[in-house]
């Protein structure tokens, strides 16, 4: 019996792991930049997700100061309070 493949999905539609081809497909088909990898085992595909989720929260949070200052939003207001 052919060994099953899994589809690991990145970045898509719906991320996930995908016991199927065609479903995998319905998410990756036509989605600009799509990123997706097919793998032996249901554990691998979870283990590569998990891995790109981590460099994605590691680039994320690897900004310099600048970098962070630019995304900081400052509200003024004139202290005015409505009670209702």
């Amino acid at each position: 019996m052919a060994k099953k493949s899994v589809y690991a999905v990145f970045k898509c539609r719906k991320t996930g792991v995908f016991n199927s081809w065609p479903d995998c497909h319905e998410q990756v088909d036509g989605f600009k930049g799509a990123s997706y990898q097919k793998f032996n085992t249901v554990d691998e595909a979870y283990e590569a997700i998990r891995v790109v989720q981590r460099e994605k929260l590691s680039n994320h949070t690897s900004g310099t100061t600048e970098d962070k200052a630019s995304s900081v939003c400052t509200l003024f207001t004139d202290g005015v309070q409505r009670l209702t």
